[in-house]
């Protein structure tokens, strides 16, 4: 077995040395950033197929005519079983158990001070808040509208909401026929 005798400082073999620790070094750290780069580009990926499945599934619903902004909701009192069905456009619901709540956007006058005076008229732990129907168009929510309040007649609820009020204004109506058969 041959020795190894270390190589002066200047020779080309303490250089060769000190070139592959070097690039040891630095390769690691290359590893880590390729391994970066390629867990942000899966991310990255993945966040388009899905943006794509959304906007297609987006356009099919279009294409049907079922794709809107609307939001049927419905607030039920049990102890008096009365409900009044809201409609609202855009995701943010109104907030009508808040003092001073301004109405959303796409609720009628006569449906907000309907709803405000109703809520205030009971305590609020005592109703129930869902939503029925979301990113519907406004035809959509009128069709919502009516079934659902047809619905709950049927069941023996109170339908609150107001005649000739917005986009709730067949309730009323509905409520009639439904008391006269």
């Amino acid at each position: 077995m041959a020795k190894q005798f270390p190589q002066p400082a200047g020779s080309a073999g303490a250089a060769n040395r000190a070139q592959r620790d070097l690039q040891a070094v630095f390769s690691k750290g290359r590893e880590a950033d390729m391994a970066k780069k390629v867990k942000q580009s899966d991310v990255s990926t993945k966040t388009e197929q899905l943006r794509a499945l959304r906007l297609a599934h987006e356009e099919s619903r279009k294409a049907e005519g079922t794709w809107g902004q609307m939001t049927v909701g419905e607030i039920v009192h049990e102890p008096t079983h009365a409900v009044f069905i809201e409609v609202w456009k855009g995701p943010q619901r109104p907030d009508p158990f808040r003092a001073g709540a301004a109405k959303g956007r796409g609720v009628s006058a006569g449906d907000w001070s309907a709803l405000t005076v109703w809520v205030s008229a009971h305590r609020i732990a005592e109703f129930d808040r869902s939503v029925v129907a979301r990113n519907i168009t406004e035809d959509a929510a009128q069709d919502v509208v009516r079934l659902r309040s047809a619905e709950r007649l049927a069941a023996g609820y109170r339908v609150m909401n107001p005649a000739g009020a917005g986009q709730t204004s067949g309730n009323v109506a509905l409520a009639r026929e439904q008391g006269e058969s």
